[in-house]
């Protein structure tokens, strides 16, 4: 029986909607936010990851998902733990049943996943003997429909459903940034920058004129001073 896990919630425009009953309108972008209740997403896991068991807006466009990174995979964070979000692959052949979405068919059944009328974008360029704008669509009333849709169009009942994968902090030499002005991010994306005053096992210790980002909970400031844990840490950069 499949697992279903109900966290995090889908933002158009910066406000939570239901899962699947939003169509994409233009001029807002989608994005996710902690889970919110009422409206959290339904996600079924297979291995380290998670993918959702509907299309969670329709009307939107692969030139769209990828402009804002969801094609190939982007970090977002949910109740404070960070994800890659991506497009699921489809598969390169319409005669070959081994893409990832053939994978989870075959652990799930078509059942598990709310496509009764909608097909979702996946990574791949159609075959290489098709024009270069037409991207993989799948799902629908039949688990194994491959077809393409137009990468710039936007059609009521082709969306986005998308896998989530742990994200991993890159490893960080934090003692080659000692006395140099930078800047770091964090959980949110969240940025603080200053000047590096001592590394020890756990912690940074910075100096800046600048207040925290509003509501950052991951590091403490007393007077011109911010202490960070290490492990807090996803990106440093030269201040320039």
């Amino acid at each position: 029986m499949a697992e279903i896990i109900k966290m995090g919630t889908f933002l158009l425009g910066g406000k939570p909607v239901l899962q699947g009953a939003s169509r994409y309108p233009n001029m807002l972008d989608p994005s996710f936010g902690d889970t919110v209740p009422g409206k959290e997403i339904s996600w079924l896991r297979f291995g380290d990851c998670l993918i959702a068991d509907r299309c969670l807006c329709t009307y939107i466009s692969w030139d769209k998902l990828n402009d804002l990174g969801f094609v190939f995979g982007t970090r977002i964070w949910i109740d404070g733990q960070p994800y890659i979000c991506r497009c699921p692959h489809g598969g390169t052949n319409q005669h070959m049943h081994n893409s990832e979405w053939d994978t989870l068919v075959a652990e799930y059944s078509r059942e598990s996943f709310w496509l009764r009328s909608e097909y979702f974008w996946c990574q791949e360029n159609f075959p290489s003997d098709s024009p270069p704008s037409l991207r993989v669509v799948r799902g629908c009333f039949d688990s194994d429909y491959y077809g393409s849709g137009i990468a710039s169009e936007s059609v009521y009942n082709r969306g986005f459903l998308p896998i989530l994968e742990p994200a991993k902090r890159p490893e960080l030499n934090f003692h080659i940034w000692e006395g140099k002005e930078i800047y770091m991010s964090g959980p949110y994306e969240q940025t603080i920058s200053g000047r590096v005053i001592q590394v020890d096992d756990y912690d940074l210790l910075m100096f800046t004129h600048l207040p925290l980002p509003s509501g950052c909970v991951w590091a403490t400031k007393e007077g011109q001073y911010i202490t960070v844990p290490k492990d807090k840490v996803w990106n440093i950069k030269d201040f320039k």
